[in-house]
């Protein structure tokens, strides 16, 4: 069973299916879109390319193919050609990077070819072709049905407001189906069921529908969400990204043997 932080990584990806869904959807001028782009940019990339500098400085920037030299390596690392090819990440971590970024690219043309009152369709014909296809390809490719249960649950409750009631039994069922998903895979419901095969990363599809209903039913659950609001919290929110891509060199300053390259390629 993978550990509560390696699952984390799609319930990431749902909330940037639903935040950064929400974002953009209402954008109906060319000004809006490049604000879009901006801030998708500023946000991400130069963190990125500081964790790039910082595996070149600690002297972990080592290619290990004979085709794939030292110099190829940084050059597809700082330019993020690792979206298209290259066996490695030189921070291991920024391996789930590059399909949000992906995202970020794509999901402007999915919002203007998709009117709106179509998007839940839309939203679970993509998911359903996604874990249809998804044959244990690779970790990058079981995330992408995610972004589509984080963008219908993102349309869903922008719609007509749920009573109190509703939204707060949609959180605790979403909440109590969650944590029993996270113990691993005898709580798998759609394999166990025949219904799905086993996932090799277990991004399970309990996973997504667990979470999707927390997304959805938090905002109309009257009271309960107001503790995310608390400075803690919000602080967490606002610089998770940059505890998740440097924490590998916090590690590594702690364990200077450990080995980078052989943490990407595990």
């Amino acid at each position: 069973m993978l550990g509560y932080a390696a699952k984390a990584v799609p319930i990431f990806v749902m909330l940037s299916g639903f935040l950064i869904y929400r974002s953009l959807v209402n954008i109906d001028r060319l000004d809006g879109l490049r604000v879009y782009f901006y801030r998708r940019f500023f946000r991400v990339i130069p963190l990125y390319l500081a964790s790039v500098a910082l595996v070149v400085a600690i002297g972990q920037m080592k290619a290990g193919g004979e085709n794939y030299n030292n110099f190829s390596f940084f050059i597809s690392e700082t330019f993020l050609l690792r979206i298209f090819w290259g066996p490695y990440y030189a921070n291991p971590v920024t391996w789930s990077l590059y399909v949000e970024i992906v995202f970020y690219l794509i999901l402007p043309a999915f919002v203007l070819v998709c009117p709106r009152k179509v998007v839940p369709i839309a939203s679970v014909v993509g998911a359903l072709i996604f874990i249809v296809a998804d044959q244990d390809l690779s970790r990058e490719f079981s995330l992408w049905k995610f972004f589509f249960f984080g963008i219908l649950a993102s349309e869903l409750g922008m719609r007509r407001p749920l009573p109190d009631r509703i939204g707060q039994a949609l959180l605790v069922i979403g909440v109590v189906w969650l944590v029993l998903d996270l113990q691993g895979p005898k709580f798998d419901v759609f394999h166990n069921l025949g219904l799905v095969q086993k996932s090799g990363a277990e991004y399970t599809i309990g996973l997504a529908c667990s979470f999707a209903l927390v997304m959805y039913g938090l905002p109309y659950a009257k009271g309960a969400g107001a503790w995310l609001d608390l400075y803690p919290f919000r602080f967490l929110g606002v610089t998770s990204y940059s505890i998740f891509v440097i924490h590998p060199f916090y590690i590594y300053m702690c364990y200077p043997p450990l080995e980078l390259q052989q943490i990407s390629l595990q």
